[in-house]
């Protein structure tokens, strides 16, 4: 994961607005849905999210959370109570489960993931074998610099400097 450059004034607004809000699950960074389509500093926000990397848990939701994960994981694929699933789908899923959950989005998002080889989907042929990974992992380290100097221009342009 790497974080954002969003500046010292989006952080004091969005703690501040933080500690004002009632709360139980905050996500920092996600890929979808898209933060330029938000308003922030945090946003409430009712759908499904996708690619969420770092977030926070407030007060008893971290029980509810961890013993509905448990009880998914026990039971098949496919079960009509929620079966095994990846992360995003269950942090989606204890929301439909649990309908009370108060979610909110830092809007911008203050962090995006590294490309890399992914833990949650199953495995691309060619990150399987061990001698390709080391070539593979260094050819993605351009890709995820060339993704933060695009990202920095794009919040400048939107935000000024003293967003940065």
């Amino acid at each position: 994961m790497s974080f954002r450059s969003v500046g010292d004034v989006f952080e004091e607004e969005l703690l501040a607005q933080l500690t004002c809000e009632d709360w139980d699950l905050v996500f920092f960074a996600y890929a979808s849905p898209p933060d330029h389509t938000l308003k922030g500093p945090l946003t409430r926000w009712r759908n499904d999210i996708r690619g969420t990397h770092f977030y926070g848990v407030n007060g008893d939701l971290i029980r509810t959370m961890l013993l509905h994960m448990n009880e998914c994981e026990s039971r098949p694929q496919k079960h009509p109570a929620g079966g095994p699933m990846p992360a995003d789908g269950a942090y989606n899923h204890v929301r439909y489960v649990f309908p009370d959950t108060k979610l909110l989005l830092s809007v911008q998002s203050l962090a995006y993931q590294r490309s890399s080889r992914t833990d949650v989907t199953p495995t691309k042929f060619v990150d399987r074998m061990l001698w390709v990974r080391p070539i593979l992992d260094q050819s993605r380290v351009p890709k995820h610099q060339l993704r933060i100097a695009l990202d920095r221009n794009r919040l400048r342009r939107r935000f000024g400097k003293q967003w940065l």
